[in-house]
């Protein structure tokens, strides 16, 4: 294991006097390099040089919200397995763990579905389950979906077909999410259509189109009663299942919306905007239960956002290849990880918070370890 000081953590615990001591000597150095330019031009090149290094530095410091009295924190960088070399050679559309998190499942744009051993990284299983050129597929922790034409297949884990349900529609799909309990999955369609269909009972539905166009992004709440969508804008919709209309419209992000997932007390609903505001809500009442910024200066529409409910954990990447934590009482920043990922695709938690995977360009996916990070910050290591 590698010890390092985690950037984001060492930011939380500055003061706004240091702040300040280091914008005075990023000044300083400004005054120096023009006074050695009117020297030596030469001299000049390698003292931007150096200012340039210490701007980044500072700006890198200042990009921090919060500015609390606590120490920096040493962080144990957990173990890290990349599983690119002996998958997929195709993009990934999506990825899983199991209900148990034993195994994690992935699923390129070629139709090949592989499942791994979370522990070890090994491959387990390797097949593509349809003859069907034409269909999209997508992971969930207990079924695999895929969609071709106007109907929604389903097929249990380990390849053999299970369901066979009608989508009424043919549009490409812009936004997935499969429930917590894999019995149910909401996909969003180009057109401004969102359905969802339950596998248990074999029955789905389209959702009234809106006119703000298509979810971009959306989440189950656990239970399969209610589903959120982002279509663009500042609002989060809350949708009945039951009743099949908006319940309501949570305002607050002064930033468009580009993602969001279901948070704790099976009713907290997390969204992350492009501003780097985080906001948890409670989805049946609408109330803010809190909200603080996530220290990044900008944001693109394939940021993703994942939780953790046995710590308590919100987890953030942007259009990089770095991926924050964040405590969702304080908003404190945690664990920073980083791979060989360029731009990240997909991020979700295993059940009990023991791994966190991730998959992005071009077909990359890394597992982390981080059940010990999540043990030592309990203990207050």
């Amino acid at each position: 294991m590698l010890i390092r000081k985690d950037e984001n953590a060492a930011v939380v615990g500055k003061s706004s006097k240091e702040i300040w001591r280091i914008t005075a000597i990023n000044l300083a150095a400004i005054g120096i390099l023009a006074g050695t330019f009117l020297i030596s031009p030469g001299l000049s090149v390698i003292g931007g040089i150096i200012m340039a290094i210490m701007m980044e530095q500072w700006r890198k410091k200042k990009t921090g919200i919060f500015y609390r009295e606590s120490a920096p924190k040493l962080l144990e960088m957990p173990e890290k397995i990349d599983l690119y070399e002996a998958g997929h050679r195709r993009p990934i559309h999506s990825i899983a763990f199991t209900a148990v998190g034993k195994n994690l499942l992935s699923v390129d744009s070629g139709q090949r579905v592989c499942i791994w051993n979370s522990a070890t990284g090994e491959k387990w299983k390797d097949y593509s389950s349809d003859a069907d050129k034409s269909i999209v597929k997508f992971a969930g922790s207990k079924y695999v979906f895929g969609i071709s034409g106007q109907s929604l297949r389903v097929w249990a884990h380990e390849g053999k077909r299970v369901a066979l349900m009608p989508t009424w529609t043919s549009d490409s799909v812009v936004a997935h999410h499969a429930s917590r309990d894999g019995n149910a999955i909401a996909l969003s369609f180009s057109k401004g259509e969102t359905g969802v269909w339950l596998v248990d009972s074999q029955t789905g539905f389209l959702l009234p189109p809106d006119s703000e166009g298509p979810a971009f992004d959306l989440c189950l709440m656990p239970g399969n009663q209610t589903l959120v969508t982002v279509h663009g804008g500042k609002l989060l919709y809350i949708w009945d299942l039951h009743k099949k209309h908006v319940r309501r419209m949570i305002a607050g992000h002064e930033a468009d919306i580009i993602a969001v997932t279901a948070g704790g007390n099976d009713s907290q609903v997390i969204s992350l905007d492009a501003a780097g505001k985080v906001r948890i809500c409670d989805a049946g009442t609408g109330e803010l239960v809190n909200e603080f910024m996530c220290g990044f200066s900008s944001f693109s529409r394939i940021a993703r956002i994942a939780y953790d409910e046995s710590s308590n954990t919100i987890a953030i990447s942007g259009s990089g290849s770095q991926i924050s934590t964040w405590d969702a009482h304080t908003g404190i920043a945690g664990q920073v990880y980083s791979g060989e990922i360029s731009a990240v695709r997909c991020m979700q938690f295993s059940p009990g918070g023991s791994f966190l995977a991730a998959s992005g360009f071009p077909h990359h996916i890394a597992i982390w370890n981080v059940r010990d990070t999540n043990s030592a910050k309990e203990d207050g290591k």
